[in-house]
């Protein structure tokens, strides 16, 4: 019997190359190799087909999507392989020359695999994201950048309640944007304590800065005096440092959420 040391072990795990065969093989075995032998049994397709695209779709609440060459949606960065002019139609061969795959903006809140075939060679491409509702998950973290916002100038104006009810919202919504993007069903319910424990719970398996639970459940738990009852002292006020937690957890989960594409030129 041959011994295999932790050392191989851990050698052939991080090899980018051999994880990545492993995980097409995978993807075509679960989803795109049964539909395409599904529409050849149905006469759907000749069988002598050819795939050069293929997409399993994950929306948020309906079943998943298998899409085949022209069915596919997206948007690909591709480096020039030629001289090409803005609107003029791409090739095959320039498939070679792909950098990145991203959804369109309305299927931004599905998870996708999607595979590229590129160019005329028998090498492909996936690209996958396995976070759903990244769309929803931005418009919350833009919401909340307003919300510290707010919390900042009412602490510099030493308006404890205010302070401290603004930041809250600032955290709930980072969290909302969190869980939505791990398809927790705490963002449907509208009612703060189900976001706040779902996060600790997400927190304490490792998933999110302690700092940001943190201040999350201070926030909650002085929220009611600051809100209702009007009765936050000048030391129940937001510190620096809690600013700085919610303003770094933010921008994590802006880049999270955040569409990876470039900015595309207007055609004139």
């Amino acid at each position: 019997m041959t011994e295999i040391s932790p050392a191989d072990v851990a050698s052939r795990t991080h090899d980018p190359e051999q994880f990545g065969r492993a995980v097409m093989k995978n993807v075509f075995e679960i989803w795109f190799t049964p539909e395409i032998e599904r529409r050849k049994a149905a006469g759907l397709i000749a069988e002598d087909f050819v795939l050069m695209f293929a997409q399993a779709l994950f929306p948020e609440d309906s079943p998943s999507q298998i899409r085949l060459n022209d069915e596919v949606r997206g948007i690909m960065m591709v480096e020039p392989q030629r001289e090409a002019t803005l609107g003029e139609q791409a090739l095959l061969s320039d498939l070679e020359g792909i950098r990145s795959f991203e959804l369109i903006d309305d299927e931004l809140d599905c998870g996708h695999f999607t595979a590229i075939r590129r160019g005329a060679t028998s090498a492909w491409m996936l690209s996958f994201n396995a976070l759903a509702g990244r769309k929803k998950a931005a418009g919350w973290v833009k919401l909340a950048d307003e919300f510290l916002d707010t919390s900042k100038v009412a602490a510099a104006r030493s308006h404890v309640g205010p302070a401290i009810d603004n930041l809250f919202s600032a955290c709930e919504l980072l969290a909302k944007a969190e869980l939505v993007m791990h398809r927790s069903d705490a963002v449907r319910s509208k009612k703060h304590g189900a976001i706040g424990s779902a996060i600790n719970r997400w927190g304490q398996l490792g998933n999110v800065h302690p700092l940001f639970v943190r201040t999350l459940n201070r926030m909650s738990n002085m929220r009611s005096a600051a809100r209702y009852q009007g009765s936050a002292l000048p030391q129940h006020m937001p510190t620096s440092e809690e600013f700085e937690v919610v303003a770094a957890y933010l921008a994590h989960l802006a880049g999270r959420s955040a569409p990876s594409k470039p900015d595309l030129p207007h055609q004139p």
